[in-house]
């Protein structure tokens, strides 16, 4: 499964909130999360 690609369909599937700012970025990253992942969470 591609994480990327199937997040945003189980968000819109399951109707879940999005997330909020502020993230904790270096834990995020320690967590293995990519740049990908991480812009989406940043575009809102």
């Amino acid at each position: 499964l591609d994480p990327v690609a199937l997040y945003p369909e189980l968000t819109r599937r399951h109707e879940a909130p999005r997330m909020r700012p502020p993230f904790n970025d270096s834990a995020r990253r320690a967590a293995g999360f990519t740049e990908i992942e991480m812009e989406w969470l940043q575009s809102g």
